[in-house]
């Protein structure tokens, strides 16, 4: 009986010393300051995480605005360049009604009317004729169909009786729709 009861005792011993080992690995996992520090370490993680989607995403919007200063650019000096075309065709349609008002032609002599000033006997030049363009449908979408198939500006102003400007203008728009 003495050996059961050391047997017993050896058990016992061994019962007690894991209990006690396993209690105190789990407070030990499971105290305030462990959990705090799995926290912190999984928050700074994710902030790296995040700082690196971030600098990614700003560099992306960088290039994006970079991009759409150029286009603004190009936009600008379109519009400017459409702008002082307009102004001419303006200053060119005043100049032809004013020499129509000034001038009647009868025949091929020049009658001078009323209240105007004595001009030169040489013949004023009559403004080019519009052409109906051939197509249906809006200017710009002609312009678009001719640009794709490879004609330059001035051939598509000269097809469509508009000034080469305006076509290269229309281009241009086109261009920026599709990218």
């Amino acid at each position: 009986m003495p050996l059961i009861i050391v047997i017993s005792a050896i058990f016992v011993i061994f019962c007690i010393g894991s209990f006690a080992y396993f209690k105190s690995y789990i407070n030990k996992r499971t105290s305030s300051d462990a959990v705090l520090a799995d926290i912190r370490d999984e928050i700074n993680r994710l902030l790296v995480r995040l700082d690196e989607t971030t600098n990614r995403d700003v560099s992306i919007i960088e290039d994006k605005e970079e991009n759409l200063k150029i286009l603004l650019a190009v936009v600008d000096k379109k519009l400017k360049l459409y702008a002082r075309e307009m102004d001419r065709s303006v200053t060119n349609e005043k100049l032809y009604r004013e020499l129509g008002a000034s001038r009647r032609f009868i025949g091929e002599t020049a009658v001078q009317t009323e209240n105007t000033p004595e001009l030169s006997s040489a013949p004023v030049p009559e403004p080019a004729p519009q052409r109906e363009p051939a197509n249906p449908g809006s200017l710009g979408d002609q312009i678009r169909k001719l640009g794709r198939s490879g004609l330059s500006p001035a051939i598509i102003a000269s097809k469509l009786g508009i000034s080469v400007s305006e076509a290269e203008l229309a281009l241009s728009v086109s261009r920026i729709n599709r990218a």
